[in-house]
């Protein structure tokens, strides 16, 4: 092992309390009931809120997003949609929220490859965008589209204070790290050139922060979700 990581507790939880996180998650559940009422939707629609809530932050802590924690999200959230279907005697709309999947992982998988990102790397935002999409998908294809349009300029609004945060977290676990005898000096932070570049220590790659897309896609999707018609409307 070339470095031992001395990477202090305190400097790598400087995130929000769960009793925080827990209070912002009531607050946007409490909404989407007031809004909603008693809509087919609104299982699923809490499933998504909750567990979006819950990813959102782990991508914001970690930068990235792992597919297990998705695919058991999209999995809950597409069973409470096909029961509300079944249910309602809605069954046309498992098509439409089938569609609005697809749109929604095919939107995201084009800004990761527009954007150069590795498109293997990001599997867990791409089935993020699927879960958003089959959700606003239940209200047809116009209302993904608005998901997504919100989503931009929710991405645009948060990209400078995520980044900072990813950006001192980054700079905090850099500063613990020490060289063992022998093992080749530590390079100044940030990486040279300033683009995203990958450093092996001890066994582990620490990479330069980048923007994880699903907080601006959660938000994004809530909003469309609650405020979809309102914001065509306005839009026209």
């Amino acid at each position: 092992m070339g470095l031992v990581d001395r990477t202090c507790d305190a400097g790598m939880t400087d995130t929000p309390s769960m009793s925080a996180n827990g209070a912002v998650l009531t607050c946007f559940a409490a909404c989407t009931v007031l809004v909603l009422g008693f809509a087919p939707l609104l299982p699923a629609a809490l499933i998504f809120v909750a567990g979006s809530g819950v990813l959102a932050a782990r991508a914001v802590r970690r930068g990235d997003l792992t597919v297990g924690p998705v695919l058991g999200l999209l999995g809950a959230t597409l069973a409470a949609e096909f029961v509300s279907a079944v249910a309602s005697g809605e069954g046309t709309r498992l098509r439409m929220v089938v569609g609005g999947a697809a749109v929604g992982a095919a939107a995201v998988l084009l800004v990761r490859l527009v954007g150069r990102l590795s498109p293997v790397e990001g599997v867990g935002e791409v089935i993020y965008g699927g879960l958003a999409g089959s959700v606003l998908g239940w209200f047809g294809l116009r209302r993904v589209g608005t998901g997504l349009a919100l989503a931009v300029v929710v991405g645009a609004v948060l990209a400078g204070p995520v980044l900072a945060h990813a950006r001192r977290r980054e700079q905090a676990a850099w500063a613990h790290r020490a060289p063992v005898a022998g093992s080749p000096e530590l390079p100044p932070f940030p990486h040279p050139a300033g683009r995203p570049t990958a450093a092996r220590f001890g066994g582990r790659v620490e990479v330069t922060p980048v923007l994880p897309m699903v907080p601006a896609l959660a938000l994004g999707t809530w909003l469309a979700l609650l405020w979809g018609e309102t914001f065509l409307r306005w839009y026209r």
